[in-house]
């Protein structure tokens, strides 16, 4: 018989962090699940991980050339047998009840396409719950909310698996964000639930691809290409992507692209204020631009 849900987690050198992220899946207490490894190519000891446990749960699977953590996943699904999906990766941790607690609010709402849940994420000494304060409306209709801000993250997702195949799976071609546009896609078509407490605890590790500044610029960008329809018809959360990317590239350095991003953002909204002041600052260069950016965050957190 069919495990009730498939739960993918793709993984490339974790060996050291693997081991906790297996550990949580498998002692769910809602038990009747296959976890499926997506080995994205690893070279370190990921292979003698996963050969330590003993749990017919326990699927295992390869890549021979690195795919990214996106491909893996799709990967993963391909070969997944539940009606139900959920993700995990593989430096993270679920608390006992995650998938128990989401299971409940998936099966008592037919027309609900996902259920995620709150997070927190550890960052050395700092702790940050999310979603924030910032999002207003956590469940039911999110398309607009989520356009707007990335507050579901993959680890936190239970998904029907006929709507993930509908909505096409996620964009191997982004190497950040995945998670933010795959939901982008699916909050279009179908309402989401939350249980709206952290049961994902996610930590961010010095080498992760959250701190690979030109990743979350092509990602960015990509982003605001592939969703301009959808954007356009939101004028202020428009001009906040096509910010971002005028942003971090006067953090790169190209101040002709950031100008040209910039300029398109107000053109958006000539009312939003930071595109402006930002399009200011870029007369400065990218050293005096850098500053002046890290003093009014410094500001910021004062207040």
């Amino acid at each position: 018989m069919s495990p009730r849900v498939s739960v993918i987690l793709p993984t490339h050198n974790r060996a050291p962090v693997l081991a906790r992220s297996i550990r949580s899946v498998l002692a769910q207490s809602a038990s009747d699940l296959e976890l499926i490894v997506v080995d994205d190519a690893s070279t370190d000891a990921t292979a003698e991980v996963l050969a330590g446990f003993d749990d017919p749960r326990l699927r295992r699977l390869r890549h021979d050339t690195r795919q990214g953590a996106a491909a893996a996943r799709n990967t993963g699904l391909s070969a997944a047998r539940a009606e139900w999906v959920a993700f995990q990766d593989s430096d993270d941790e679920w608390l006992l009840d995650k998938l128990e607690r989401q299971e409940a609010l998936l099966a008592a709402d037919s027309a609900l396409g996902a259920v995620y849940c709150a997070f927190v994420r550890v960052a050395g000494d700092q702790v940050v719950r999310t979603p924030g304060a910032r999002v207003c409306r956590r469940a039911g209709w999110l398309h607009a909310e989520i356009l707007r801000d990335s507050f579901i993250s993959t680890q936190t997702l239970l998904v029907r698996r006929d709507v993930l195949d509908a909505v096409g799976g996620f964009d191997a071609a982004l190497p950040r964000f995945q998670d933010w546009e795959l939901m982008m896609r699916l909050s279009r078509h179908h309402a989401i639930g939350c249980v709206d407490e952290p049961l994902v605890v996610v930590h961010t590790l010095p080498d992760a691809i959250t701190h690979d500044a030109p990743a979350r610029l092509r990602a960015r960008q990509r982003i605001v290409e592939r969703h301009a329809v959808w954007l356009a018809a939101q004028p202020r959360i428009l001009a906040e992507h096509r910010y971002a990317v005028g942003h971090l590239n006067a953090l790169a350095g190209d101040m002709r692209e950031a100008r040209r991003w910039l300029r398109q953002a107000v053109a958006a909204d000539p009312s939003f204020l930071k595109g402006w002041a930002a399009l200011g600052l870029t007369v400065l260069g990218p050293r005096g631009y850098r500053r002046a950016t890290t003093l009014r965050a410094g500001l910021r957190g004062r207040s």
